[in-house]
């Protein structure tokens, strides 16, 4: 499973409710809530995997809707089968600190 935004549910529930009812009349698929920054693509995707239409307004998403939006934001499963390119390599993604890349499993840039 991924938690995309680092939030539990209830508050990724809350931040849906607050999009809601500040922004109803936008697109619920055009931006996610600054509070979860996410990039579109990827917010359009979990969208749609909670079932809103790309047309959707956040002042037509019901309940139901909202749930399970925060439920793909903290909780998405993600089926992985075989080996890929790297077979047996498995490489964790850097962070950006102070103008340099640095790794986690290496150590660089610290």
């Amino acid at each position: 499973m991924i938690d995309w935004v680092g939030l539990n549910e209830e508050q990724a529930l809350a931040e849906c409710v607050r999009m809601k009812g500040a922004h109803a009349k936008r697109g619920v698929a055009t931006g996610a809530p600054a509070a979860v920054a996410l990039p579109r693509r990827l917010w359009a995707r979990l969208v749609a995997s909670a079932a809103i239409s790309a047309e959707a307004t956040w002042a037509d998403v019901s309940k139901v809707q909202l749930r399970a939006l925060a439920r793909a934001l903290c909780a998405t499963r993600v089926l992985a089968a075989g080996k890929d390119m790297n077979k047996d390599e498995f490489v964790t993604a850097g962070a950006r600190r102070g103008g340099r890349w640095a790794s986690r499993s290496c150590g660089y840039g610290r």
